[in-house]
């Protein structure tokens, strides 16, 4: 008995759901950030960034954004690199030293980068961490 409880004791700490990065940043969108308002500012962005171009789009467009959108701009002290496509707009913090997470407002309802780390906030709104 007391090698049974020894063998659990050792391999519990491999089987407990711990929690990762993600689902930290998963709870302070859910608990800060408004559904509305971030399919908001995704649709603005993409009508601004036509005004924008060059090397210095991300940062103005940022200062733009910021004017109504603050509290969904400042997850970090970092200020966030703002990326879009047809049908992704991301707000990414970090960088290559220290690895890139953020936000995505998505079309389709699905992870946007599908070999790194995502979870679900509201539907079409996804938080991801790229790892390596």
């Amino acid at each position: 008995v007391p090698l049974l409880i020894l063998t659990a004791l050792f391999f519990a700490p491999y089987n407990l759901p711990l929690p990762r990065f993600v689902d930290g940043l998963h709870d302070a969108v859910a608990s800060k950030l408004d559904r509305e308002r971030l399919v908001e500012m995704a649709d603005v962005a993409r009508g601004l960034a036509g005004e924008f171009s060059g090397s210095m789009q991300s940062e103005e467009l940022t200062a733009k954004l910021g004017e109504k959108y603050q509290a969904e701009l400042s997850m970090s002290q970092l200020p966030p690199k703002l990326r879009f496509s047809k049908d992704t707009f991301e707000v990414r913090y970090g960088n290559r030293a220290t690895g890139h997470w953020g936000y995505a407002v998505v079309e389709k309802d699905e992870c946007p980068f599908p070999r790194q780390r995502c979870r679900k906030v509201y539907d079409n709104v996804w938080v991801y961490q790229i790892v390596g």
